[in-house]
């Protein structure tokens, strides 16, 4: 291991040499007799610690910090000053500028090592979290490559089996064969959303999820997330609800794609945890600035969400269970994170508000700039409410 480095800058030799002999056995030790070419030193060797002394010719010890400070290559090597000056004033000066100690003359040898020495330990310690974190993160950017392609593997076979059983349920069955083509199918819906989930989780950690901004229409955008989440009622005594204020703009500008995986997440976990009762889609907006923001409520009567697992409501893989004999109920718990992480991309904000045994509402704002002044109208909203 080779040994740490320190830079002694003093324009008197007798000094230079007395801290070079201190300091030598532990540490590599270079050494300037004036700030000019302590800069160039500093840049040049890039030490661990500096010790400066404070009164010099030309450049000072207190210039010389500044400009080291001030460049961004050298601005985080700790200097320790050596100085003769006894008053606090200009000791306070040199700490208040970025100086991390002092040692003062004439020099004891045992407190020029423990006041180096401490400064060394910090520096290696940032050193071997630095070197931790990005062993951490080449980890978490591995793992994250690895689950994109192995799930993008899976994800290629399912499509052929529902391929298959989407062919199936065409066709007259028994009713016995037909419940296990509809399981198999059902299935392979679910494989295929998480999946997905694993795939877009991977893309967030690894900085590879993008927002694309692009004009989209408001009608098409609802139309699409209501025909995909509607059929998940089945035969469930639950009603569906659409509210929509019609003066709301009809064409706007964002990623509509990201805007339709927030609200299918929380569309599909409304009806997935709603048993009987309504569940209402409400979709207003509030002007701001040259666009608005877009306000999604979603409120159910289901299960709803115990105060204790509020907390960890958008962790990843969280999942929670019905206040009906403790049952967790279906997929690995990435739904909720993604929508989260999803909104802070976007810079929208999300929130959530729930009483256990009678439901939840959740609140999605979204800021999106306006295309046009053309809103959606009375006709459209009241299409879309039917």
């Amino acid at each position: 291991m080779s040994k740490n480095t320190v830079l002694i800058v003093d324009d008197d030799t007798s000094n230079l040499l007395e801290l070079s002999h201190i300091l030598r056995s532990e540490y590599k030790v270079y050494a300037v007799k004036d700030g000019a070419n302590a800069i160039i030193k500093a840049k040049e060797s890039m030490p661990d610690v500096i010790l400066l002394d404070v009164v010099m010719p030309g450049m000072d010890g207190f210039d010389v910090l500044v400009e080291l400070k001030s460049d961004k290559v050298t601005a985080d090597i700790p200097v320790i000053f050596i100085t003769g000056v006894s008053t606090s004033e200009k000791e306070i000066e040199g700490l208040s500028i970025g100086a991390m100690d002092y040692i003062r003359k004439p020099f004891d040898a045992k407190v020029v090592k423990f006041r180096v020495g401490n400064q060394i330990k910090i520096v290696n310690l940032q050193r071997e979290l630095q070197n931790a974190l990005s062993e951490a993160e080449e980890a978490n950017s591995s793992k994250s490559d690895f689950l994109a392609s192995i799930s993008d593997e899976i994800r290629t076979p399912i499509k052929a089996i529902m391929e298959i059983t989407n062919n199936l349920q065409k066709k007259e069955l028994a009713e016995d064969i037909r419940s296990s083509v509809d399981k198999i199918n059902m299935s392979g819906d679910l494989l295929l959303d998480i999946i997905n989930d694993v795939i877009d989780l991977t893309k967030i950690e690894t900085g590879k999820m993008e927002i694309v901004q692009s004009e989209y229409n408001i009608e098409g955008l609802l139309i699409d997330v209501v025909n995909t989440n509607t059929p998940r009622l089945k035969d469930k005594p639950v009603k569906f609800n659409l509210e929509i204020d019609e003066f709301i703009p009809a064409a706007l500008i964002g990623d509509e794609t990201r805007i339709k995986q927030i609200l299918n997440n929380l569309l599909s976990n409304a009806f997935k945890y709603t048993y009987s009762g309504t569940v209402t889609f409400d979709i207003s907006y509030e002007p701001k600035n040259d666009g608005v923001i877009l306000e999604f409520n979603i409120t159910d009567t289901g299960v709803g969400i115990a105060s204790d697992q509020m907390k960890s409501l958008f962790d990843n893989y969280a999942r929670f269970t019905t206040e009906l004999g403790g049952v967790t109920i279906g997929g690995i718990g990435l739904g909720l994170s993604i929508t989260k992480k999803l909104t802070m991309l976007m810079g929208a904000e999300i929130s959530v508000e729930s009483t256990p045994g009678q439901g939840s509402t959740f609140i999605v704002r979204i800021p999106q700039k306006a295309s046009s002044d053309k809103i959606l109208g009375i006709e459209s909203a009241e299409k879309l409410r039917k």
